[in-house]
C-alpha cells in the first residue's frame, strides 16, 4: 500500500509526518531522528533541515539480483532537489536505509544535494533507474556534493546508483570524502565525476565499484571516473568495468582538466568490456602535464575485446606515472604507453615477469668505496658504459663497445688468433687492434681478417700482447 509522507519545513525543523493517517515521530530539534517503516512513501516538499538530523528507513540494498527496498521514497515535488543539506548548520546529517527516485513533475537536478560547508553521511541509499517507466530522471546526478561551495568531511557507505546521468557528482571538497562500498553502474554519462571549477581535496573510496561499459538503454560505454580537478584520490580494492566505446576508460584525467595530482589506485580489478566493433585500448588515460598517478598491484582480466597492445595506462601527458607489481593479463598487454615520468617496478606483463623500467635517472647515495650495484650476470648490457667511453675522430660516441686483450706466441714469425663467444666482433672493420712484442723491441704487424680472426706478423717465437676495441 502506498503511503503519503507530508514534510513541512520550518525554521525549527521537520514535523507533522503522517502515513495513512498515523503520525510518525516529529523532528524539530538538533540531533533528532525520523524512523520510517517499511513501505512506499511520496513527498513533495523539499527536506532541507537547518540542524543535524537522521532520516532512517527500514532498509535498502543492491546485489546482482537487483535492488531491494524495504522503504521507498518517491519525490513528486518537481524541479527542486528532494533533499538539500547546505551550510554548516546542517552538519552531521545522516540518510540511511531507503530507495529514492522522482516520479512526477519537472525533473530535479539531483536527488540529494550536499553543499556549502555541510557535512554528513549517506548509508544504504539506493537510486535505481534500471526500469525507468514511471520515474523522472534527475537532470544532473543522483548525489551531488559542493555545487556552489566546498563541503567538508562527507561520506557514502553501501550506496548504489544506476541509470541516471552521473552517479556521484563530487564537485568541491575541502577536507575529505570518505567512501566505502559505494557503487555506480550503467549510468548515462559517468559513474563518478571529481572536481569542477573548485578542487576536490582527498577523495577516498574503499571496495567501491564503477561500471560504465553498458549504459541503461543501450549505446556505447563511457569513461567511468572523470577527474577534472583533484588533489588526492585514493581508490583501494575497487572494481572497474569499462570499455564498449571509443575512449571509454575506467579512469581519465583529460587535457581539459585543471589538476590531477596525487591519484592512487591500490589493488583492485579491471574488466575490459570491449564490444564487437570497438576494442578497448587502455584502462586509464592521462593527458595533463601535472598529473601524478600511482598504481600498486592492480589486476587486469584477460578477457574482453582489447587492442594489441593494450595499455594499463595510456600516458599522453603526465608529471609522473608509477606502477608497482601490476598483473596485466590481456594479449599484448603493456603497462604504460610512451610518455614522460614513467617508473614500472616488478610488474607481470602478458605472462612474463618484469623488473624495473624508468625514464628517470637512478640516484645512489652509497659512499665512495662501496659499489652502488651488485650484479651477478656477466652478460654485457648494450649502451651501458662498462668500458671507457669511446669516440671516433669527429667526437661521435661509439656504442656497444668492448675490449678484448690477450697474448699469443709467434711461430716462425707469425700467428693467428681465433675469437669466440663474447670476444667476437661484427666484422673486420668494426674494431681495431694494436700489439706490442713482449719479448724484445721488435715491430708487430696486425691484420683483422674478420670479426673472429686476427693475424700477427713479427719476430721468431716472440710473445705478442694485443688489445682490440670495437663492436
Amino acid at each position: 500500500m502506498k503511503m503519503l509522507l507530508r514534510t513541512l519545513l520550518v525554521v525549527v525543523g521537520l514535523f507533522g509526518m503522517h502515513t495513512n493517517g498515523q503520525s510518525l515521530p516529529t523532528c524539530g530539534t538538533p540531533g533528532c531522528k525520523v524512523t520510517l517503516p517499511a513501505g512506499v512513501f511520496t513527498f513533495s516538499t523539499q527536506v532541507a533541515p537547518s540542524f543535524p538530523m537522521t532520516i532512517e528507513g527500514a532498509g535498502a540494498f543492491y546485489d546482482n539480483a537487483g535492488s531491494h527496498c524495504a522503504t521507498t521514497l518517491q519525490w513528486t515535488g518537481g524541479a527542486s532537489a528532494p533533499f538539500l543539506f547546505t551550510g554548516t548548520a546542517a552538519t552531521g546529517f545522516l540518510l540511511e536505509g531507503f530507495c529514492l527516485y522522482a516520479t512526477s513533475g519537472a525533473a530535479p537536478p539531483v536527488l540529494v544535494d550536499v553543499d556549502a560547508g555541510a557535512t554528513g553521511d549517506l548509508r544504504n541509499v539506493v537510486v535505481d533507474y534500471n526500469s525507468p517507466a514511471g520515474k523522472v530522471l534527475p537532470t544532473v546526478a543522483a548525489f551531488r556534493w559542493g555545487a556552489t561551495a566546498p563541503v567538508n568531511d562527507v561520506s557514502c557507505h553501501d550506496t548504489f546508483v544506476r541509470g541516471v546521468a552521473i552517479g556521484y557528482d563530487v564537485l568541491s571538497v575541502e577536507n575529505i570524502f570518505n567512501g566505502d562500498h559505494c557503487r555506480a553502474i550503467s549510468n548515462l554519462n559517468n559513474e563518478l565525476v571529481l572536481g569542477g571549477a573548485n578542487v576536490v581535496e582527498t577523495f577516498f573510496c574503499s571496495r567501491c565499484s564503477w561500471a560504465g561499459a553498458f549504459p541503461i538503454g543501450g549505446g556505447a560505454g563511457h569513461t567511468s571516473i572523470l577527474v577534472n580537478n583533484v588533489k588526492g584520490l585514493v581508490l583501494t580494492d575497487n572494481e572497474f568495468e569499462f570499455g564498449n566505446g571509443n575512449a571509454a576508460y575506467a579512469l581519465e584525467c583529460p587535457s581539459t582538466a585543471t589538476t590531477c595530482i596525487g591519484m592512487e589506485i591500490h589493488g583492485g580489478q579491471f574488466f575490459p568490456q570491449g564490444g564487437a566493433a570497438t576494442a578497448v585500448q587502455a584502462a586509464i588515460h592521462t593527458s595533463l602535464a601535472n598529473a601524478t598517478l600511482t598504481l600498486t598491484a592492480p589486476w587486469v582480466f584477460p578477457g574482453g575485446n582489447t587492442t594489441n597492445p593494450f595499455y594499463l595506462v595510456k600516458n599522453d601527458s603526465a608529471q609522473r606515472v608509477t606502477i608497482l607489481g601490476a598483473d596485466n593479463q590481456p594479449t599484448g598487454a603493456l603497462d604504460v604507453s610512451l610518455g614522460t615520468g614513467v617508473t614500472d617496478l616488478g610488474s607481470y606483463l602478458n605472462g612474463s615477469p618484469g623488473g624495473v623500467t624508468t625514464n628517470f635517472r637512478l640516484v645512489s647515495n652509497v659512499a665512495i668505496g662501496t659499489p652502488p650495484l651488485s650484479v651477478v650476470s656477466t652478460t654485457p648490457v648494450p649502451n651501458l658504459t662498462t668500458v671507457p667511453t669511446t669516440y671516433n675522430h669527429t667526437g661521435t660516441q661509439q656504442t656497444n663497445v668492448k675490449i678484448v686483450e690477450d697474448t699469443v706466441a709467434l711461430a716462425g714469425g707469425a700467428a693467428t688468433v681465433t675469437l669466440s663467444g663474447a670476444a667476437t666482433f661484427a666484422g673486420a672493420t668494426t674494431y681495431s687492434c694494436t700489439a706490442i712484442d713482449n719479448t724484445g723491441a721488435n715491430p708487430v704487424k696486425v691484420v683483422q681478417t674478420s670479426g673472429t680472426s686476427i693475424g700477427f706478423t713479427g719476430t721468431g717465437t716472440d710473445t705478442v700482447r694485443f688489445v682490440c676495441v670495437g663492436n
